[in-house]
């Protein structure tokens, strides 16, 4: 009977959980990873094309030389695909999820 009691318990916890999470969702508390990462990219896109335009920008602003701006540029194109490698780890680790 005591196995019974536990089993029926475990289900019980398990829908009130369902239930909460269904809530959530519905709540838009909690939001797909699908619409997470594609306002990621979005943003991300924006930001790189700015981020890409800036050593041009300082080079004729402040009449930088232009190995300023190269050596500028090479800095901006790592830190890049530093966050493009981390935006494509969280995307596999969310489709392995």
């Amino acid at each position: 009977m005591a196995d019974f009691d536990e089993a029926k318990a475990r289900k019980e916890t398990a829908l009130a959980d369902m239930h909460e999470l269904l809530f959530k969702i519905k709540s838009q508390e909690y939001i797909s990873r699908a619409a997470v990462s594609e306002a990621s990219a979005t943003l991300l896109a924006g930001l790189a094309q700015g981020m890409r335009s800036l050593p041009d920008n300082l080079e004729r602003k402040f009449n930088l030389a232009p190995e300023i701006a190269v050596e500028i540029e090479r800095v901006i194109d790592a830190c890049l695909a530093d966050v493009a490698s981390g935006m494509e780890q969280l995307t596999q680790e969310g489709e392995e999820a």
